[in-house]
Formats: structure tokens, sequence, C-alpha cells
């Protein structure tokens, strides 16, 4: 059954289809309040990361590699000009034997672009996490650690531009066996805000 939902002879919303195929639709001239949520949307990968000390990218698919260039892990259709993103990352890094004379730091940025291979994107460092055991020590054999990195984002965009996203980890001096990350514990979330 059709219907709409109006306030002072304004609609609101309209309501089509029955069933599992019913739709309520916002009308495309309802103005939220500042700050207001617009869209939340989640994207998973199970990717398991590399033992290396080279800079790794995670893409779409449950994929990744050294390559700077891939299919985007998310994206999002912008519902407004200039928009606001809150972008989060949650995962899981997972090292092997420590190494206790060594330095291991990883730094994970968000990596944003209107180009459907990530290619010319615009990067945000979210995450970093460093350890120092070049005075030896007694580390355990294994580390895993559940991390997670949120960065705000605005874009000089039009509505309805495609913005499409992918995760870039930059380690240095990485010497704990490191043996990927990532399971079954990865969450990329896109959330636009109302300006």
């Amino acid at each position: 059954m059709a219907g709409e939902l109006q306030l002072g002879g304004t609609t609101l919303a309209t309501h089509t289809g029955s069933g599992a195929s019913a739709k309520i639709n916002l009308d495309s001239g309802l103005v939220f309040p500042a700050g207001h949520l617009i869209q939340h949307l989640a994207f998973t990968t199970t990717h398991n990361g590399q033992n290396s000390n080279a800079t790794y990218y995670y893409y779409g698919g449950n994929t990744g590699s050294t390559s700077a260039t891939g299919t985007p892990l998310g994206q999002i259709t912008l519902k407004q000009p200039n928009a606001k993103l809150l972008v989060v990352w949650t995962s899981v890094l997972s090292t092997g034997s420590h190494n206790t004379s060594g330095e291991n730091a990883i730094s994970t940025f968000i990596r944003y672009s209107t180009n459907n291979d990530l290619s010319s994107p615009t990067e945000k460092q979210l995450y970093q996490n460093y350890s120092d055991m070049r005075g030896g020590g007694d580390l355990p054999q294994q580390t895993v650690i559940t991390y997670s990195g949120r960065v705000s984002v605005t874009l000089s965009n039009s509505a309805n531009d495609v913005y499409y996203f992918g995760i870039k980890d930059a380690k240095y001096g990485w010497s704990a066996g490191w043996v990927g990350d990532y399971g079954d514990g990865n969450l990329l979330e896109i959330i636009e805000i109302q300006q």
C-alpha cells in the first residue's frame, strides 16, 4: 500500500510496495540538522597481510598486494556537496616470534580517491604502533593487537560523486615476524555527516 508522511503540507517520506519489497523513501528536499548521520556504510575483509617491511595495501574481494592500485575496499556515493565523513578502521594485527634487538613500527592510512582503482589517492593516517626492543627483554613469542583508528575527512565534491576507499600499512624496522593482519576482525566504516 502506497502512502505519504506529511507535516504542514510538506511530504517528508513516501511508502511503496508491501511485504519484503516495501520501501520508505525520504523526500529529496528533506534537510537534516547539522551533525546528523546521513549514511553509514560498512565493509569487511578477511585478507591476511604479508611478512616483510614492504608497504602493503588492502583491497576489496579479500585481496591485497604491494601495488598502490587495486579494487577498492569500499565506496560511497555522497548525498551532499562538500561532504564531511568520519572514517573508521578496526582490525587485528598479529606477530610471530619477536626479535628483541630491533624496532617494530606500523602506520596505517586510509586512502580515498575518485578513481575506482585508488590511483591518485589522498591519504590520512589512522593508526600507529611502535615497539622499541633494542634493549632486549623478554617479550612474548606472539602479540595480537586489536586496533582502531578514526579520522575526519572533508571533501570538495558535488552531490552524487563517488569516492573509493582502501587501507595502507607502512612498516619500518619490522623484526617481529609479522604474520598478517586481519583475519575476521576487519571493518571499514564510512559515515557521512550533515553539514
